[in-house]
């Protein structure tokens, strides 16, 4: 036959070409569903620390998704633009649950004073206690929760020297009553990396830790991401390995 006939549909060659198609079909179907569930996985993986995922991500309800390019080769094949679109959002969300805040700041264990109201141990009066209070020894390691910048070091009223981090994503951490410091202010950190050491500066009335944990400004209870479940730490594990690859890769 010349080269402008179509196959016949019953040629060998439209056979494999129709296999082929069908091979295709089955595996795009395949990605898609994992995607869909590692995605599900990593959104409900953020939403246990009580965090909104949406905004989280930089995505205000109501306001629609960010404009994702979609390459040429694919823009004419739904079901490819389908899967890059889920990728895309796959990868904003990975990189918001690598930022939140889940290491904990010092070995001290947590007292019982906790986040919200109190009294208050100097006038007796009922007031907000925005964080979570660790009781250790003078000098103790106070470690970074997660990977961030430092943007502040030095002393800050009431709550004596204090360690700030921005994590990104909105997510910042406060470390306050310390002795002493380990970062300076602009010092790129990882989780786990020493940042200060333990001490009863400001308003304080004994050697702890008071940690915080502020989302877009406003403080939040810690606890949760203090005690966050193994596995959900694994779901951020894996987000935050795929985060470096990919920036790695970049």
């Amino acid at each position: 036959s010349s080269a402008g006939t179509p196959l016949s549909a019953a040629s060998p060659e439209a056979a494999r070409l129709e296999s082929l198609r069908r091979h295709q079909g089955e595996l795009e179907a395949r990605l898609e569903d994992a995607v869909e569930n590692r995605l599900a996985a990593v959104e409900k993986a953020i939403r246990s620390f009580g965090l909104d995922p949406a905004r989280l991500a930089g995505r205000e309800r109501g306001q629609g998704g960010p404009f994702i390019p979609v390459s040429s080769a694919i823009a004419d094949q739904p079901e490819l633009r389908d899967i890059a679109v889920l990728l895309t959002r796959l990868n904003v969300m990975e990189s918001a649950l690598a930022a939140i805040p889940s290491g904990k700041p010092t070995a001290a264990p947590m007292t019982t004073s906790s986040y919200g109201y109190r009294r208050d141990p100097f006038h007796g009066g009922l007031a907000f206690h925005g964080g979570i209070d660790f009781r250790g020894a003078h000098g103790q390691p106070i470690l970074a929760a997660a990977p961030g910048k430092v943007t502040f070091v030095g002393v800050k009223q009431g709550y004596g020297k204090v360690v700030e981090i921005d994590h990104g994503k909105g997510l910042t951490t406060l470390y306050a009553h310390l002795s002493g410091f380990n970062a300076k202010p602009g010092q790129k950190v990882a989780r786990g990396t020493q940042i200060a050491r333990m001490g009863s500066t400001g308003r304080s009335t004994g050697t702890h830790l008071h940690f915080e944990v502020h989302v877009n400004g406003a403080a939040v209870n810690p606890r949760p991401f203090l005690e966050a479940r193994r596995d959900v730490l694994e779901v951020q594990q894996t987000a935050k390995r795929r985060v470096a690859d990919s920036g790695n890769r970049g």
